[in-house]
């Protein structure tokens, strides 16, 4: 992590986008953890708070479906997953408790995972995987099971700074340190976890 840390601060002069800077300061708080705040040291930093969303019964708004691995050495594996159904809407509040507008993080958030979005493309042009289209007033999250690692960790922002000794930190027994190879596909064809947030009100 201080090596990302260091080629972040590096990097300064070259990237100017204001998410540098506040992702360097969130790295630099979980690596001295927090000892002014009543939380565990090294805890992910409270930055939001999204508060409930409004109440909708699960029979309107979840569905079980099948998702396959894809690309897993033993084959296409299984699984039963119970999701929120497609095109599916709900309202929340979010809250900025960081220095950043709610607004701001987001659309950090939508840069980000615009990127996530363009490397999925690239996996999706080898394989049948269908991606959903994108809005412009919108923005873009990944979340839940099968966001793949280019969504939860720094693969991508590595890459963007030439940081050629990153590698994903695996269970022991995993001796893959390449990129994500695996995707888990509902009926084995579209990608999962995908939410665009607009702005109401």
């Amino acid at each position: 992590m201080s090596g990302v840390i260091e080629a972040i601060s590096a990097q300064k002069r070259i990237f100017k986008q204001d998410y540098y800077a506040h992702l360097s300061d969130v790295l630099n708080e979980l690596a001295r953890g927090l000892p002014d705040r009543d939380t565990n040291m090294g805890r992910l930093t409270h930055w939001l708070d999204v508060r409930d969303s409004n109440f909708i019964p699960a029979e309107k708004s979840l569905e079980i479906v099948q998702v396959k691995v894809m690309g897993a050495r033993r084959g296409q594996l299984p699984i039963l997953y119970e999701v929120l159904k497609e095109n599916f809407e709900f309202e929340t509040e979010i809250i900025s408790r960081s220095n950043k507008t709610e607004k701001e993080i987001l659309q950090m958030a939508d840069s980000f995972y615009r990127k996530v979005y363009n490397k999925e493309r690239e996996y999706a042009q080898r394989i049948r995987q269908e991606l959903p289209p994108l809005s412009l007033n919108s923005f873009l999250l990944r979340l839940g099971q099968g966001s793949t690692a280019w969504s939860t960790s720094f693969l991508i922002l590595a890459s963007e700074l030439g940081i050629n000794n990153y590698t994903i930190q695996r269970p022991k027994f995993h001796k893959i340190k390449c990129s994500p190879r695996t995707r888990k596909l509902i009926s084995g064809t579209k990608s999962m976890g995908w939410i665009e947030i607009k702005i109401i009100g």
